[in-house]
């Protein structure tokens, strides 16, 4: 998943918030996989339930990488014309 998250990002030209998400995302991906009790339903149901940041993590990542984006094209602009 991070992999084409990764490739999607590279295609579209997502700035640096994008991939500072994905690194935050794979993180928690991570904690939530080695402290999983596959035997204990409890703790799969709230392993699930947090996956909700996960989402969150990178929904805040794409806004944030897709605000700064006008301005860096904009400066490119300005540079070109120049």
């Amino acid at each position: 998943m991070m992999s084409n998250l990764a490739l999607a990002g590279f295609m579209t030209e997502q700035t640096w918030p994008f991939y500072v998400s994905l690194i935050l995302a794979s993180l928690r991906l991570l904690s939530i996989t080695r402290t999983l009790d596959i035997n204990n339903p409890r703790n799969c149901g709230q392993k699930f339930k947090d996956n909700v940041l996960v989402g969150y993590i990178l929904f805040c990542g794409i806004c944030l990488s897709t605000m700064i984006k006008p301005q860096k094209e904009k400066e490119n602009k300005e540079i070109l014309i120049e």
